[in-house]
């Protein structure tokens, strides 16, 4: 959801995190051809994975417009008492538009 926060993007796509050799998604009962579904990314920490500083994984947004992030772990900080959190610490320019038809769109 943070990451949907982030991109302005309203989480009605689907998509799958990849970590490691595990696939993370929300469960697609329409999907009856996968051999081996993913984890349900609901019923997921990101405390549980064992990522640390410098882990990396991949995220896709939106099959049809198949926007694909590569996400670093840059720290692990404990929560600071009174900090409101998730927080924005860094960025520039606008996400794309949800919907918009991927790169070419």
């Amino acid at each position: 959801m943070v990451i949907q926060q982030a991109m302005g993007w309203t989480n009605s796509r689907l998509y799958p995190f990849e970590i490691g050799d595990r696939r993370f998604s929300r469960p697609d009962p329409e999907d009856d051809d996968s051999d081996e579904p993913p984890e349900d990314v609901r019923r997921t920490r990101l405390c549980d994975i064992g990522l640390r500083q410098g882990s990396e994984f991949s995220y896709v947004y939106d099959f049809g417009d198949w926007w694909v992030h590569r996400v670093l772990v840059e720290g692990i900080f404990a929560p600071v008492d009174g900090e409101a959190y998730p927080c924005c610490i860094g960025g520039a320019r606008a996400g794309p538009l949800e919907d918009s038809g991927g790169v070419h769109g």
